[in-house]
Parts: C-alpha cells; structure tokens; sequence
C-alpha cells in the first residue's frame, strides 16, 4: 500500500526478476508477497529486494535446462498451455508413465474457457494421474506462473497503458533487458 504509485511497476519487476532468475537456471522456490521488501533510491526508482534465498534450485539436466530456456523464449512467464504440456513430457523423470495418455488428456484443457491457472493445474493434475514425475524446482516453477498469472489478472501488467512497450522500457530501465539480450 506504501508503493500503491508503484504497484505496476513492482509487479513488473517481480516478473522480470523471476523470467531472469529461471533464464539462469536458479529458481526461487518460494515466491510469494511475503519474500520481496519495497524501497526507492533517491532517484525515486523502485529497489526491489528479494528475501529468502535459501531455498533455491536448478536443473542438473542441461538437456532440461536447454528445454526450459525454448520454453521461456516466447511469453516470458505466460507460456502457453500446449508447450507447458511438451515441457513436462519432455522433462518426464518416470520411465513407466503413461506419457502418451498425458498429452492426449492434457490437450482436451487447452480450449476450456476456464482461467489460464486452472488449465495449468488440471494439466499437473493429469500429471499426476499418469504418474509423470518432476524435478522439484520446476513445481515450484509453475507454482510461480500461476502466482504471476495472478498478477496479471489484478493489475493489468501488460494491458493497462501501453503494456508490452512499457514493459520492454521497465526492462531496460532497470537492467533486465541487457541481461536477457546476453541469453
């Protein structure tokens, strides 16, 4: 409420801050309002911090690591639902699950005029059922893509003014933009 001036841009920094985070093979596993603390700098721009880093993760597969990166190349955070279902067949640690079953039933969510949240969470639910196994760190990674689907839904982050073209400037204000041009 202190920053409520602020409010979009913070939300674009929690996203880019994460997008920048996973590009780099770190995952903060547990993001949530909780871990961040607010400020400005004396020149009125926002200082994000992020708390709690000690529980973090990577991915020890770099064939996974290569994969997430093509995921996360295109909609940042927001991936959509048909390459999350390629992503988690692909990164599939169960050799006896029932992958094939997966994509098939996880395709039917795709078209559910349901929330892009609950598509993701009926997607891991059939997961689940056909006993598809995960690294850890990419549960909490989708924990965080809903979190943030969240925020997009309650603040307009890149509909409200300009959107992606205040987004892309947000970017380079703050240094994001030159560190993901080196990925």
């Amino acid at each position: 409420d202190k920053y409520n001036t602020y409010r979009i841009e913070i939300f674009r920094l929690l996203y880019l801050s994460y997008y920048l985070m996973l590009t780099n093979n770190l995952f903060h596993c547990d993001w949530h309002f909780g871990n961040f603390l607010v400020n400005t700098d004396e020149n009125d721009n926002i200082v994000l911090y992020i708390l709690d880093t000690g529980i973090m993760g990577e991915l020890n597969d770099n064939n996974h690591y290569n994969k997430l990166k093509i995921l996360l190349s295109t909609n940042f955070l927001y991936p959509e639902p048909i390459n999350i279902i390629k992503f988690l067949a692909f990164i599939n640690l169960n050799s006896t699950a029932n992958v094939t079953n997966f994509i098939k039933n996880s395709k039917s969510f795709i078209n559910d005029t349901t929330t892009y949240r609950n598509k993701i969470i009926k997607i891991l639910e059939n997961a689940s059922s056909n006993d598809l196994k995960f690294p850890i760190v990419i549960l909490y990674m989708i924990q965080t893509i809903i979190f943030m689907d969240n925020l997009l839904d309650n603040s307009n982050l890149l509909t409200k003014s300009g959107g992606c073209k205040e987004f892309l400037e947000t970017s380079k204000k703050y240094g994001f933009y030159e560190e993901i041009q080196k990925l």
